[in-house]
C-alpha cells in the first residue's frame, strides 16, 4: 500500500485513530486499521433519470440485479439505498453528490461522517471479507493505481 494522508471533514480526531490535527484540518494517515461501517447502496448512472428513489427500497431489487450481473459477485444483498436527509441528500445520493458508475458501486468506499470510524464499505466488501459493520479492517491505497476495483488476492 502507498502511504497517503486523507483529509477528513471531522471537527476533531478521535482517540485511538491514526489521525493528525494541524489546527485547521484533520488527516487520517493511511494505511491504517480501525472500525469500518457497512454503507448502504448508491444510485448509479442511468438509474432514476432526472430524479432519485422515493424510499429506501424504491428500485433497489433492479439495482441489485444489475450490480450482480456487472460485477459478477453473487450474494444475498440486503442493504437499502443510502438514507435521505443527511446534508440535504436524496435516497441513494450519499456524499457523492451524484450517481456513481454501476461498475464501481459494488466496491465503492465512502464515508464515514463519524470521527470514530476510519471508513465505510459496501455490503459486498464485507461479504467478501467475512466482516460485519464496525469490524476492524485495514484500509489504504494500492501502490499500483491500475489495479481493478473488486477483490484482489494480495498473497505472494
Amino acid at each position: 500500500m502507498d502511504p497517503q494522508p486523507v483529509r477528513m471533514f471531522w471537527s476533531s480526531c478521535a482517540a485511538g485513530l491514526d489521525c493528525t490535527d494541524d489546527g485547521t484540518d484533520r488527516w487520517l494517515n493511511t494505511p491504517t486499521i480501525g472500525p469500518v461501517v457497512k454503507e448502504a447502496h448508491l444510485v448509479t448512472v442511468g438509474e432514476f433519470p432526472g430524479g432519485w428513489p422515493q424510499s429506501f427500497t424504491d428500485g433497489i431489487q433492479a439495482h441489485d440485479t444489475a450490480s450482480e450481473a456487472l460485477s459478477g459477485y453473487a450474494m444475498d444483498r440486503t442493504e437499502p439505498w443510502a438514507p435521505a436527509g443527511e446534508g440535504g441528500s436524496e435516497y441513494g445520493q450519499g456524499a457523492t453528490g451524484g450517481p456513481v458508475p454501476l461498475e464501481d458501486e459494488a466496491w465503492w468506499e465512502t464515508g464515514p461522517g463519524s470521527n470514530e470510524r476510519i471508513a465505510g464499505v459496501t455490503e459486498e466488501v464485507h461479504d467478501h471479507l467475512g466482516s460485519v459493520h464496525l469490524s476492524e479492517l485495514e484500509i489504504g491505497f494500492a501502490a499500483d493505481p491500475d489495479l481493478p476495483l473488486g477483490s484482489i488476492d494480495c498473497a505472494p
